[in-house]
């Protein structure tokens, strides 16, 4: 058969027909660092074609907040309502879905505890009940915790098959605080788009910033993320750099809003005014989409994560920017010293306005110190993508459903026995 009579051949991807996986966790449209997570990873592990469609089951707020979910969302738990997690587990039982991937995190799951001890015990009723197997993935790990938070997280782990951990040094955490064992933890990044390499000024005219030497901050607004230390730093620096814009790109946290309102934000805003740098600083006061987001992040130089909790041990942000190839300038947090050792980016004290300005003026002024740490922290992050990060997640689900299935077969094997 000669080539021009060969048959034309479809590459278009089948519907795939795998095992199907649940994924436990808050999700869009919902505004919060973990519900784009989970649609990320989701996304990620069915483009792969290994398994079925994804299923969802969506932390909720409240009845009186109304969300368009997508149909991946088969079960929704209110997440103060503690019969819900027991629901929840029976909606999973009952189902084709083979595996749960809960993406844990203090504060979305209810608790019975007092007010200031919040544990998020509710989704120890899910786990109790549930019948398929579990992979958790830790999202956030307390160094300090208090006696509830460290029952919950050890019954957590105790529960799953495995526990993922997105930097490697809480390793020693879980085992010394929370009694875990080292193998029950496996490592996977926090996963990230993949992006060439590639310089900013085309993105910048986009923006309206051809020109400018462009900083960014972004994510949920906040006063842990410490901006106001940034807006300090620029204060002595812009004298010596006026090309500097320094975008700070998110809407408020949906919970410090509906606390505190907009104060965080009006309170920098009049620091902009007060230490003259309003031809400088530009505030994004929106939740940007995928999209959005990329074009600001292809269109800046650097990237400040000032961030004031020091046992932070991930950010999606700071896992996007390096990801991108973005010199990083960052505070000694738990993530950032994971992320950027090895020359990967620089590191600076908590709350030190003149470490930033110092860190600043180094990669401004030593354009060739600047590219290396881009290259650096570029080059890394290539196990950070999320084609990588979903087939080693599908790896370990696979194995955990092996495990969990050789196990039934023993203990039903037993029970026989006897």
């Amino acid at each position: 058969m000669t080539a021009r009579h060969l048959p034309r051949v479809s590459f278009v991807r089948p519907p795939a027909r795998g095992k199907r996986i649940a994924y436990l966790s808050t999700y869009p449209p919902r505004e919060c660092g973990l519900s784009t997570f989970t649609y990320d990873l989701s996304s990620a592990i069915t483009t792969l074609g290994v398994f079925a469609r994804p299923s969802i089951i969506a932390g909720h707020e409240s009845e009186r907040i109304r969300r368009n979910y997508t149909k991946e969302v088969q079960c929704i738990i209110m997440e103060q309502e503690k019969a819900a997690y027991v629901r929840a587990a029976e909606f999973v039982n009952r189902s084709d879905i083979s595996l749960v991937n809960l993406q844990h995190e203090f504060g979305i799951f209810g608790t019975s505890s007092p007010k200031g001890l919040w544990d998020g015990n509710y989704i120890l009723d899910f786990l109790r009940n549930v019948q398929k197997p579990v992979v958790t993935t830790f999202h956030t790990v307390l160094k300090h915790p208090n006696d509830a938070q460290r029952r919950v997280l050890q019954e957590v782990a105790d529960r799953s098959g495995r526990i993922v951990l997105m930097a490697r040094n809480v390793r020693r955490i879980l085992e010394s605080v929370y009694n875990i064992p080292r193998e029950k933890m496996a490592f996977i990044h926090h996963g990230a788009p993949d992006v060439p390499f590639h310089g900013s000024d085309y993105f910048k005219r986009a923006l309206g910033l051809k020109g400018r030497e462009v900083l960014m901050t972004f994510g949920l607004l906040g006063p842990n993320k410490g901006i106001e230390v940034v807006l300090e730093a620029l204060r002595d620096i812009v004298p010596r750099h006026p090309e500097i814009m320094y975008l700070i790109v998110g809407a408020t946290h949906p919970v410090v809003r509906r606390e505190a309102g907009e104060q965080y934000r009006r309170e920098l805003q009049r620091m902009v005014r007060q230490y003259g740098l309003t031809e400088n600083v530009r505030f994004v006061n929106q939740y940007l989409t995928l999209n959005q987001l990329v074009l600001f992040l292809r269109a800046t130089n650097m990237y400040i994560a000032p961030q004031r909790d020091p046992e932070q041990y991930v950010s999606g942000t700071l896992a996007y920017a390096a990801a991108f190839g973005k010199a990083i300038i960052a505070t000694r947090f738990r993530y950032a010293r994971y992320l950027l050792r090895r020359g990967r980016g620089l590191l600076v004290p908590f709350r030190n306005p003149s470490a930033i300005a110092e860190a600043l003026d180094t990669l401004l002024s030593s354009p060739q110190t600047k590219r290396d740490v881009e290259e650096a922290i570029y080059i890394f992050s290539r196990s950070m993508t999320w084609p990588y990060v979903a087939s080693k997640y599908a790896d370990l689900f696979r194995k955990v459903m092996t495990e969990f299935s050789e196990k039934r077969d023993g203990d039903a094997h037993t029970v026989t026995s006897l």
